[in-house]
């Protein structure tokens, strides 16, 4: 299903959500048709074109800052199961609205009432998808929070405001550092739950180095001189997002033995990662392992890569110990990219384990 499929039978399902919340003027509902996102992620997910289903490598969702649930009910009435998070004390209604759309709607969606800005812990099954739509800005943790959905979901589809100037006249200049505006509590539409305001650089690679790699971005809104405190002078940045804590963005093809209990892989002599939809915001690869004693028997021993069709990295092994390896990914395009290693020098295994092993791997990451 594509970003234009789900776009497409979104129409008929607002209608549903209209019929529901014209219904019932006592309730808070929230001012904003969150399923306009829709639009925006039709762009997105259509630059490749990319079938979420192929992507997803199962069909839960979780979509955190639910608000009323419209994203949450409608991916669930196209055969997603989804669970939802949001917290009475900071939603719009106390989550009166979307209490009354799962009853009207007899959903199935399973609401956590969770306080993500404190130190919480999302259990559980994985997540084929997350959705965090419009709500790190609100966070004041949102390194934390999104470092702990990158342990529980393979995908994430993001959304924040960023700025590029701190005034009208663009004399302070943001648009070129990483960095992050704390606002005051009534600088941005006088509401007090907006806390960060992120340059797009500052955005990824926060999203970088809580655990995520970006295959994809799209920024909407503003060009060039979105303000921190303006919501006319406004710009969003959208994102499609792997997490490297599971593994995602990356494939693991041939050479890997079993997981051991402790989580590291010996591998062949020789073994191969794929790399899918590489978007090149990452610019290397990291191969995160162990050198055994036996790799350095008779000497020094060499970690080699190629990454596609370019050209052999060598590093050295030294010495016996845990050791990091790190690759320049200067790849082309944005299309799967294989990535090959292979060993100097191999070692056998002894008793039991009678077999050719190249190194012990704990990890193997784009950054």
């Amino acid at each position: 299903m594509t970003g234009g499929d789900l776009l497409e039978r979104s129409l008929s399902f607002r209608s549903r959500l209209w019929s529901v919340k014209t219904a019932r003027p006592d309730v808070l509902w929230y001012p904003y048709d969150s399923l306009t996102n829709l639009t925006h992620l039709e762009k997105l997910l259509g630059a490749q074109p990319r079938n979420l289903l192929d992507l997803l490598p199962n069909r839960r969702v979780l979509d955190v800052g639910t608000g009323d649930g419209d994203f949450a009910f409608f991916l669930e009435s196209q055969g997603y199961e989804v669970e939802a998070v949001d917290l009475a004390a900071s939603n719009h209604s106390a989550l009166v609205g979307f209490r009354t759309l799962h009853a009207a709607l007899q959903s199935q969606v399973k609401l956590h009432e969770v306080d993500i800005d404190r130190q919480f812990r999302l259990e559980g099954q994985e997540y084929g998808l997350a959705l965090s739509l419009g709500l790190l800005y609100h966070l004041k943790n949102p390194f934390y929070f999104l470092e702990e959905l990158s342990l529980r979901a393979h995908y994430c589809l993001a959304s924040c405001k960023i700025a590029d100037v701190l005034e009208a006249s663009g004399a302070r200049d943001l648009s070129g550092a990483p960095l992050a505006y704390l606002l005051e509590s009534d600088e941005l539409n006088e509401d007090n739950s907006n806390f960060w305001v992120f340059t797009e650089s500052c955005l990824k690679r926060l999203f970088n180095r809580s655990g995520w790699v970006v295959l994809d971005s799209m920024r909407v809104g503003t060009a060039g001189g979105a303000r921190v405190d303006s919501a006319t002078d406004d710009a969003r940045l959208f994102a499609l997002l792997a997490s490297r804590r599971l593994g995602t963005a990356m494939r693991l093809e041939e050479g890997f033995y079993e997981k051991e209990p402790q989580g590291w892989r010996w591998t062949a002599p020789r073994f191969k990662v794929t790399v899918p939809l590489t978007g090149c915001e990452s610019r290397s690869v990291v191969v995160e392992g162990y050198v055994a004693a036996a790799l350095l028997e008779g000497g020094k021993n060499g970690l080699n890569c190629r990454v596609g069709t370019g050209p052999v990295q060598r590093r050295e092994m030294r010495e016996e110990g845990p050791a990091l390896f790190r690759f320049d990914l200067a790849t082309a395009g944005r299309t799967d990219v294989s990535i090959e290693f292979w060993l100097d020098r191999e070692t056998r295994g002894t008793g039991d384990e009678n077999r050719t092993l190249g190194m012990i791997v704990a990890d193997v990451q784009l950054t």
